[in-house]
């Protein structure tokens, strides 16, 4: 019998915000605070981000066409400490936006708000559970899509600079701009003009399973982050959106002084698609598969308390069982963020 995934959504749903209402209305949270009262409980921060830089394969082609880039994160973050000791209620916003001033195509404007809460189960055993709605908005409208994801996690500190989590997200994204492709005849040889396109827009379910592990020393941190990526589409041409990814990511940041550090962040991919086919014809038998691997190198320096300067090189390389897939591409930053 076929899953609604929609159905298992609405549902898982309902439960997180009934629990979450349950654990408030029961606990002497749900009372009428003073604007003084309310302000001692609630802690909140934030970031603005700003960065200039240069993307030398803005396409991910072999075209390899140069552009400038702008990037600009905003991030507002609250916790409420409920009067219940180990209950906390959490919220907030992520806005980016990066801007190409010659590729415009590549715009995009990601909106995420997001609530939830956090329970300390233990003092060294923490779990967190998060709702979030996200709203993806490009200049080529059949990538626009929006999610919403369901997320819980669990951390536990072996020891007070070391501690390892393990969490699983549920999501759901629709594209509104984007019907779904489905084959007329099973070719020999599959393509596009084999296909018709339906009045159903495309729909993905997906799931994301994550284990990291973290040491904390005096001069910065070293962690590893383990993620297994899942996704099923109802865009059943090819199956061209149904495929599963691993990733693993060491990364280790380093304080040089109380004002200069640096962080380094390795990561690999691989794709497997169920049945995407290669564009190139001598490739059209086989399913393709993707190992992808980049490097990110920042470097930190603290203008003021809430002022840092910051730059960035990464590079990324792409490799394919199709030619016509394989990229490169290199991207230097440089901007300023303010926190509050």
């Amino acid at each position: 019998m076929k899953m609604n995934y929609s159905l298992v959504a609405k549902s898982l749903i309902v439960a997180v915000v009934l629990l979450s209402a349950s654990l408030f209305i029961q606990s002497p949270a749900f009372a009428v605070y003073t604007m003084e009262e309310f302000q001692e409980n609630l802690e909140y921060s934030g970031i603005i981000d700003t960065q200039i830089g240069f993307d030398n394969n803005a396409n991910l082609d072999s075209d390899r066409k140069k552009d400038g880039v702008h990037e600009i994160a905003t991030m507002l973050d609250f916790t409420y400490q409920t009067p219940l000791e180990h209950l906390r209620l959490i919220g907030g916003v992520d806005l980016f936006t990066e801007l190409y001033y010659i590729n415009n195509i590549n715009n995009f404007l990601s909106t995420s708000p997001y609530l939830g809460f956090e329970v300390d189960i233990r003092p060294d055993l923490v779990s967190k559970n998060i709702i979030a709605y996200d709203h993806f908005y490009t200049n080529f409208s059949p990538s626009n899509f929006s999610e919403l994801s369901l997320s819980t996690e669990l951390r536990h500190y072996f020891l007070e600079d070391f501690y390892h989590e393990a969490g699983y997200s549920y999501i759901r994204r629709w594209y509104p701009h984007q019907p779904t492709r489905e084959l007329a005849v099973l070719p020999v040889a599959p393509t596009a003009t084999n296909s018709i396109i339906s009045r159903t827009d495309r729909e993905d379910t997906r799931y994301e399973v994550m284990y990291n592990i973290a040491w904390m020393f005096p001069q910065g941190y070293v962690k590893l982050r383990n993620t297994f990526v899942g996704n099923n589409s109802n865009y059943k041409y090819q199956e061209t959106y149904d495929y599963w990814i691993y990733r693993i990511s060491p990364s280790i940041t380093y304080y040089f002084d109380e004002k200069f550090y640096a962080d380094f962040t390795f990561t690999y991919e691989h794709w497997n698609y169920k049945d995407l086919r290669g564009i190139d014809p001598s490739n059209r038998h086989k399913v393709v598969r993707e190992n992808q691997w980049a490097i990110d190198v920042s470097a930190y320096y603290d203008i003021t308390d809430q002022t840092t300067f910051n730059v960035t090189y990464s590079y990324t390389e792409n490799n394919s069982t199709d030619p016509f897939l394989k990229y490169s591409v290199s991207e230097v930053n440089a901007g300023v963020s303010y926190d509050f």
